[in-house]
């Protein structure tokens, strides 16, 4: 999966993503998508690119995910939701 995360924030906030449970990463670098990581951070009006590889093996279900920043309103009142992994071919009824 590759995401692009855009901080269209006003107030200078900056802002990343977390999706519990995943192995994502930082597009340029390879590092990975950590708080504690400085690439993984985005500023006000710029974009960032991640890349998270679901293996085959990797239980189905829901992650949730959500942003993170200096501002607690923010992650609490943020950016949040379910990233569902499901297997390839999967049929909705």
């Amino acid at each position: 999966i590759k995401l692009t995360l855009r901080n269209e924030l006003e107030g200078g906030e900056e802002v990343s993503l977390h999706i519990l449970g995943s192995s994502m990463i930082v597009s340029a670098t390879g590092a990975p998508a950590a708080t504690t990581n400085r690439d993984a951070i985005v500023a006000q009006g710029k974009a960032g690119e991640f890349e998270w590889y679901i293996t085959p093996g990797t239980q189905e279900g829901a992650r949730q995910f959500h942003t993170f920043s200096n501002d607690r309103e923010l992650t609490v009142m943020g950016l949040f939701g379910a990233f569902i992994v499901e297997p390839r071919g999967s049929s909705y009824w």
